[in-house]
């Protein structure tokens, strides 16, 4: 016999799921992956700086992800608004945004006091905020990753459907 699932939590979760979420957190993955790049692009040098700034071991590598990072960013924000490879783009988001989260940890652990470089205009230095806004939008893209491209086909009417249907199916009349 299967266990049952609580109604509340299937109702949650099949919101969570539902088509325009899924837009939604296309959008505005894209947006911000977007107005990333364009401020990274639009002063570059000081984007290079933010990364000299991490204190990593190889200065080549700060000069190679500050010339290629704002391309990928633009890269990942048409996989995501354009739906071309869908399922890799949103795997490689949520790659992306893993990665970021590390390296704010890192710096935040090791004291450093470096301008976010990440998101301007939504903080400044990091700190637990800029970490917390990272790791919403890893949480987002894993979310879109995982659960999203199933629902590709779905539109807004099959999901409502599919989510009535399961509710007759779980109501407390039926099941005795």
């Amino acid at each position: 016999m299967k266990p049952r699932m609580n109604p509340r939590t299937w109702q949650f979760t099949s919101r969570l799921n539902h088509p325009i979420v899924f837009w939604i957190e296309r959008v505005v993955l894209a947006l911000l992956l977007a107005s990333s790049a364009y401020t990274h692009r639009a002063n570059p040098f000081l984007f290079y700086d933010a990364f000299l700034a991490y204190r990593w071991p190889l200065e080549t590598f700060a000069s190679f992800l500050s010339s290629y990072l704002p391309a990928l960013q633009l890269v990942l924000a048409a996989l995501l608004l354009f739906r071309f490879l869908d399922r890799a783009g949103a795997w490689l988001t949520a790659i992306f945004f893993a990665l970021l989260t590390i390296a704010q940890v890192s710096a935040w652990m090791r004291g450093l006091s470096i301008d976010c470089g990440c998101f301007t205009g939504f903080y400044k230095e990091i700190s637990l905020q800029s970490i917390g806004l990272t790791v919403i939008l890893f949480v987002m893209s894993l979310h879109l990753a995982c659960v999203g491209n199933v629902c590709r086909s779905k539109t807004c009417d099959e999901a409502t459907e599919l989510e009535s249907a399961h509710a007759q199916t779980q109501s407390p009349a039926t099941s005795q």
